[in-house]
């Protein structure tokens, strides 16, 4: 149990057995304008490798709508739109929200509303 402490007082997470979530962007990511960034999502599909291993996949249409898929079984869909630097959608499960956006040469990280956490978006 001391060694358990110990590991709790100096690293918290790895009582948690997963990595610290990652929440900047990675070094040269500047922000995109709305136009941008509805160029490169719209009518185009997503994953996303989360910090804790799911894996996610995100499909914009030009419709409007947004449709999530994460491999744990979640899914979810909305409305979505475009502001500078920014996705917001409206989730039928989880609500509003606007994750932020950047580029870093020609690879689209997203920072997730909900935790902070920055992921890259690979085109499928």
């Amino acid at each position: 149990m001391k060694h358990l402490s110990a590991c709790a007082a100096f690293f918290p997470l790895c009582v948690l057995g997963q990595p610290a979530v990652p929440t900047t962007f990675p070094e040269g990511a500047v922000p995109v304008t709305a136009e941008q960034l509805r160029a490169r999502v719209t009518d185009r599909a997503f994953g996303a490798q989360m910090t804790n291993g799911d894996s996610w996949r995100f499909e914009w249409k030009s419709n409007g709508y947004l449709f999530l898929n994460a491999g744990s079984g979640y899914s979810d869909s909305g409305k979505w739109r475009v502001e500078d630097g920014k996705i917001c959608a409206e989730m039928k499960k989880s609500g509003p929200a606007c994750s932020e956006m950047r580029l870093v040469n020609d690879v689209l990280y997203m920072k997730r509303a909900s935790n902070g956490e920055v992921v890259a978006l690979q085109p499928k």
